[in-house]
């Protein structure tokens, strides 16, 4: 765990990003969305291994997210980077969501049938998103800009 793993790990969720755009080009809109949704998922992940904390194996870290930000000794200058580690909940219950659909469908409705493009495009905004907060962090923890708290 640590910085490097960290950045492996936002490296490896700025892949599923770009493998979701492809998708979404491609119109396969749910497999689209289970590449955005990993996204989010790992590059939550990032920061768990940043701080050195478990990841929650549920698909969805809300509950715990906070405790990254106890860990984390923010200089008031840094406000937006709280913020938008706050956000990450947001965006974590959500993929956790889609994730669900997208990988087990509904009762009996194939997930090829549950997706539209405006689902991917979002998915795909909010993904970026969580993956541009992570690097925020990882690049100021990087930089010694924020500091690690034990």
């Amino acid at each position: 765990m640590g910085i490097e793993e960290a950045a492996k790990l936002l490296a490896e969720a700025y892949k599923y990003y770009m493998m979701g755009r492809e998708l979404l080009a491609k119109k396969d809109f749910s497999v689209s969305v289970q590449a955005a949704q990993s996204c989010i998922e790992v590059a939550i992940k990032s920061l768990f291994s940043l701080v050195d904390l478990s990841y929650p194996p549920l698909h969805d870290s809300t509950t715990k997210i906070n405790m990254i930000l106890k860990k984390l000794e923010l200089p008031e200058r840094f406000s937006l980077i709280t913020e938008g580690a706050q956000r990450l909940i947001f965006l974590s219950k959500l993929s956790k969501t889609f994730h669900d659909f997208s990988v087990f469908g509904y009762i009996d409705i194939a997930t090829s049938n549950i997706f539209q493009k405006r689902d991917a495009v979002v998915l795909i905004d909010y993904a970026f998103e969580a993956w541009n907060i992570c690097s925020r962090i990882e690049a100021a923890v990087r930089s010694k800009q924020i500091k690690i708290l034990k």
